[in-house]
């Protein structure tokens, strides 16, 4: 997840125009605080856009309600799923922004650790019905660009480089043209051995943490795969 232009420029800029109307474009979670910053227009604009709000810092966390609507539209139980029809959702597996000033100084992957939202998702639902896409873009913090917090970068006694955890900041939400972006798509991730019920697991009840952790094992190796292919794909070329 690099920038809040993540979604829906992607889809964007890779889709067919057929699959960017309301009935068959993705489902995905946002920020709370963009969805009601105009009151009802960003409420209204964004509901048409298929976008669901999500409240930062919910403790209910893994059961939070929003978590559940999307699990809805995607196991089509949500009410306007139209003879059970299952949504198609997007869901950004780290949870935040993670832009690569956090990761190139460290020579590391410009891949953070994943959050359990996506691990429950699947455990939830049917393995044999349930496809998971894995998707890696590269370039679009270059749209966005994040400000790093002061001092967020440092060097360690013994040479090692220290990234802090804070957030960044987005100074100018104008987003930048010209800039050169790569997705890579991966093959589709079976969960069928992880010894998932025929239906996945109930929503309201808690999930074995211990199964999240191998789903969550699983996305990142898939993930990091396509980083790999993302890293070459920078050798040659220095706009990202």
């Amino acid at each position: 997840h690099q920038s809040m232009a993540d979604d829906p420029g992607i889809w964007c800029g890779t889709l067919p125009m057929r699959l960017l109307n309301p009935v068959q474009a993705r489902t995905v979670l946002m920020d709370r605080n963009w969805y009601d910053a105009l009151g009802g227009f960003s409420q209204a604009l964004f509901r048409g856009l298929k976008c669901m709000p999500l409240t930062r810092g919910d403790r209910r966390g893994l059961q939070s309600p929003e978590l559940g609507e999307l699990h809805a539209r995607l196991n089509g139980h949500a009410p306007h799923c139209r003879q059970g029809k299952r949504d198609w959702c997007h869901i950004m597996a780290e949870g935040r922004i993670l832009q690569p000033w956090r990761f190139d100084p460290c020579g590391l992957p410009r891949l953070g650790k994943l959050r359990y939202g996506a691990a429950k998702l699947i455990a939830t639902s049917p393995p044999s019905k349930t496809v998971v896409l894995p998707i890696f873009h590269d370039g679009l913090y270059r749209v966005l660009p994040e400000t790093p917090p002061e001092g967020a970068i440092r060097k360690n006694d013994d040479g090692s480089t220290k990234v802090s955890r804070r957030s960044g900041s987005t100074k100018n939400f104008i987003p930048r043209i010209g800039k050169s972006i790569h997705v890579f798509v991966g093959e589709p991730i079976d969960f069928r051995d992880m010894n998932i019920p025929t239906n996945g697991f109930s929503f309201e009840n808690k999930v074995d943490f211990a199964l999240l952790d191998k789903i969550n094992d699983r996305l990142h190796n898939s993930l990091l795969k396509l980083e790999k292919l993302a890293a070459e794909q920078r050798k040659t070329n220095r706009r990202l």
